[in-house]
């Protein structure tokens, strides 16, 4: 009887560790498993909370980016690189700094379609940005290379977005910033030329810097000036 007893209590034990631990190693497996991750994020929630209508699929809720894209999107500043792609971390190009400047301008018609020797309205590749950078040329926000060409497909450094903002800012009648850049543990590396630029763009709050410091060398991807463009609209001079 007693063993009877025993082995009853025993069974009745086993059970309810078993009850009490399946909740908890089921959470753990979900939590760890790397496939779980992967459809979490392929898939995604049902309907974004940051973005509904969102069109693009490399354009995530969980990006510190997307409200941006969003903002820029909508307000007709930047669009997509593809169908449904924006290429959040792909090169900005000199073209297309000139593109979201005379849009965010309004898509002013300059007086002499003429522009730089490089570029022109009937050329199938330069042909998306030649109006914008006649505009750019005529208004001195952009202006060509030693040998006059302007090379829309290069690609911008910070600083030289930097340089891009700053004439045009001068374009708008905006005096020019002094921003301190002591600051920033790589100052010292900021070219000669642009000196003035960076201190502008600083002292306006379009570049805030981070922990590797201004980074004036690095090439600027399109999510970094989706957050320039909207401190553009809201500059905070300092």
């Amino acid at each position: 009887m007693k063993k009877r007893l025993f082995f009853l209590l025993l069974a009745c034990f086993l059970l309810t560790a078993q009850a009490l631990a399946s909740p908890l190693e089921s959470s753990e497996n979900q939590h760890e498993n790397p496939q779980n991750q992967q459809e979490l994020q392929e898939n995604g929630p049902e309907e974004s909370k940051v973005w509904p209508e969102n069109p693009f699929t490399d354009v995530p809720d969980w990006e510190w980016y997307t409200p941006l894209v969003k903002e820029v999107v909508e307000k007709g500043l930047m669009t997509g690189t593809d169908l449904n792609l924006f290429g959040p971390n792909d090169s900005v190009t000199r073209a297309m700094v000139v593109v979201v400047l005379w849009k965010l301008e309004g898509s002013p018609t300059p007086q002499n379609s003429d522009s730089f020797p490089d570029v022109s309205p009937d050329d199938p590749v330069t042909a998306w940005y030649a109006i914008s950078a006649a505009w750019a040329k005529e208004q001195k926000v952009a202006r060509g290379h030693d040998d006059g060409c302007f090379r829309g497909e290069d690609p911008v450094t910070r600083e030289e977005l930097a340089a891009f903002l700053y004439s045009y800012d001068l374009y708008q009648g905006t005096p020019a910033a002094e921003g301190f850049l002591g600051m920033f543990s790589d100052a010292a590396s900021v070219s000669d030329w642009a000196q003035v630029p960076i201190r502008h763009a600083v002292g306006m709050g379009y570049f805030r810097g981070d922990e590797n410091g201004l980074r004036p060398q690095d090439t600027v991807i399109r999510a970094e000036l989706a957050a320039i463009l909207l401190r553009l609209l809201t500059p905070a001079v300092g």
